[in-house]
């Protein structure tokens, strides 16, 4: 079965939600006996030159890239309330990354063409046109949902329209916000030898200005695994974005003890209690590291549950056969 991916940036290196669904997806279909090929945007903020990737996924594929700046521009922003738009996802359409990949199209066949993201989309026509393939969206965020929750925690200033363009961080830095000013101050005072890592890309600089002793901010890490693996517990606090969280199904994997918030766990087949601790309030969440302090059997046993629950129901190996059955039948389906 031939495959063409299409995605907002090349993902590389799996370090990070929207690179490490996609680099899996590649790598459980090659394992399948997939052809995959992979159409990337390569925005100025993320930049990578494929000849600076040594992989052994990258080897088995066929890449095709195009250099772009999604900068968010004020004059273009303002001339874009004047349409019928998003902004936000029209920086992401070029006129050349469009003829290269129809390019691409009418030198090659494919029977599935899958659209990673919401801000490949305008490329919709560009492929219609120019395939016969079978069309999927995988969405990475119900993007309205999180943009609503985003303003109905932020207080009603010009700040609310700020955040244009800051989608891919915005949601994980107000949860650390509200996790750093409400809830470590008290859980610094149960241990004075309790760490806490912060870890990310494009990490803003007043994380580095918190004043506390046990809080780490390591910044951007190239081998996330190893970071999260030198860790016992691992803590999400969102209380805004959406889709399923990447890190917490990782996390659970290295049977790490999970504590996080209700939308954190969205997606996730996991049980409070059993695989995972549910805090929403500031309280819940310091009970919960309470409990993991002071019986660290409770934390072994709930990392435990967790890596059994990816086992089950998240494995790499199982999501790919689940979606190869699906494009089968797509396949199979003749157009009327």
């Amino acid at each position: 079965m031939k495959i063409l991916l299409i995605t907002k940036r090349i993902p590389f290196p799996p370090n990070s939600g929207y690179p490490i669904v996609v680099y899996n997806t590649m790598k459980g279909l090659l394992q399948l006996g997939a052809d995959i090929t992979l159409f990337s945007l390569n925005p100025a903020n993320s930049r990578l030159d494929l000849e600076d990737i040594s992989d052994p996924i990258f080897e088995k594929i066929k890449t095709h890239t195009h250099d772009l700046d999604t900068e968010v521009n004020v004059w273009a922003a303002f001339f874009n309330i004047f349409t019928n738009e998003s902004y936000n996802v029209s920086r992401y359409y070029n006129e050349d990354a469009a003829r290269q990949l129809e390019n691409v199209l009418r030198e090659n066949t494919f029977d599935i063409i899958q659209f990673e993201g919401l801000f490949v989309v305008p490329y919709l026509d560009v492929v219609k046109a120019n395939s016969n393939a079978k069309l999927i969206y995988r969405a990475h965020n119900i993007e309205f949902t999180m943009w609503e929750r985003l303003s109905h925690s932020e207080s009603f200033l010009i700040r609310r329209k700020y955040f244009l363009g800051a989608m891919d961080w915005r949601p994980n830095q107000e949860g650390l916000e509200w996790f750093l000013d409400d809830i470590w101050p008290d859980i610094e005072k149960l241990n004075k030898d309790l760490r806490f890592y912060i870890a990310g890309k494009n990490m803003q600089k007043h994380f580095f200005e918190y004043d506390s002793d046990n809080l780490i901010v390591e910044g951007e890490v190239f081998d996330a695994v190893e970071f999260m693996n030198s860790k016992a517990i691992m803590i999400v606090p969102l209380i805004s974005g959406t889709g399923m969280r990447v890190k917490i199904i990782e996390g659970m994997a290295m049977k790490k003890c999970i504590i996080a918030t209700t939308t954190a766990a969205e997606g996730i087949n996991c049980r409070h209690g059993h695989d995972i601790l549910i805090a929403d309030s500031a309280d819940e969440f310091y009970r919960s590291i309470l409990q993991c302090v002071i019986n660290p059997k409770r934390w072994l046993e709930i990392g435990e549950n967790a890596r059994k629950t990816v086992e089950n129901e998240h494995g790499v190996h199982l999501i790919s056969s689940q979606m190869l059955n699906i494009y089968e039948d797509l396949i199979s389906v003749k157009a009327d």
